[in-house]
């Protein structure tokens, strides 16, 4: 009886311990599974195109319901502070106002562009908490409506900047066309970032503050109001100008914008952020996906 009986634990065990490995070896498949389900609901949100578009016109014309010129009050109270600070730097830094004045205007559109959204992606799952629990709709959709919204407003704002090119003759060469690329690499940065700021936001509420104030100080420290020549050309100002990723996200729409092409370090750094910070948001969202609905 007490052989059968340590058989029976003995095999037990073994069992046992077959159960444990079989788990460690399916463990990284748990991954994939999730991992493929957060690739899924991206690309249901981006296929969704169609209500994620539609809600952008509709929240833009609700912003402006009943207003004359609609949209175009933001374009023209930035066309007045972008020819007023255009004409005031110019002076300071002793540089051709037919110079700065295109340089300041493409890249204060774009900064304003990039950091609107990195601003709305805080809130992009909190704004809609009311919607996301009486509809199901794929989370990613909600990211694609900050990208969507935003830029709409932007094509109502570089109006100012294409005034500015007529009035100081910037040409447009075949280098223009890589805003093309240019356009395609920020849409995808800012899906994930929109998804990954929204998660984040939503847990601890109080990184908006935080990301927003770091915001108000990147925007000194990159060359928006100041020529990037104004700080020379040493090792430390090459490591200011370059490690700073919104510069090259800036740098990718500006410098098309004025006729020239974007720097090879600038397509390797936005493609790479573009790939990695993708990769890397899939797999936050595949662990935390399930519980957004319980943070808001």
């Amino acid at each position: 009886m007490s052989d059968l009986s340590s058989s029976i634990s003995a095999a037990a065990e073994e069992a046992l311990s077959d159960q444990s490995k079989l788990e460690e070896h399916l463990a990284p498949l748990q991954y994939i599974r999730y991992g493929r389900d957060a690739c899924l609901d991206y690309w249901a949100g981006l296929l969704n195109w169609s209500m994620w578009s539609y809600m952008a016109f509709a929240d833009i014309r609700r912003r402006y319901r009943r207003t004359v010129i609609g949209p175009f009050w933001t374009t023209l109270s930035l066309a007045i502070f972008i020819v007023s600070m255009g004409l005031l730097f110019s002076m300071l830094w002793k540089t051709d106002i037919a110079t700065f004045l295109p340089y300041f205007s493409s890249g204060f559109i774009c900064w304003t562009f990039i950091a609107t959204i990195i601003t709305e992606s805080c809130t992009t799952f909190t704004s809609v908490e009311g919607l996301i629990k009486q509809v199901a709709l794929p989370y990613t959709t909600f990211a694609w409506l900050v990208v969507a919204r935003n830029f709409l407003i932007f094509l109502h704002q570089v109006v100012i900047y294409l005034c500015i090119a007529l009035i100081f003759h910037i040409s447009f060469t075949l280098n223009t066309l890589l805003i093309i690329p240019g356009f395609i690499l920020i849409f995808i940065s800012a899906s994930w970032l929109a998804i990954l700021f929204g998660l984040l936001c939503a847990r601890f509420r109080d990184s908006q503050q935080v990301i927003s104030s770091l915001l108000q100080i990147s925007m000194f420290v990159t060359p928006i109001f100041w020529p990037m020549s104004q700080l020379g050309s040493g090792f430390k100002s090459y490591i200011l100008i370059n490690g700073n990723p919104l510069y090259h996200y800036v740098s990718v729409i500006r410098q098309p914008l004025l006729g020239l092409a974007p720097s090879m370090i600038t397509w390797v750094f936005v493609i790479s952020m573009t790939v990695l910070g993708w990769v890397f948001t899939m797999l936050i969202m595949s662990k935390k996906n399930k519980q957004l609905i319980f943070w808001l």
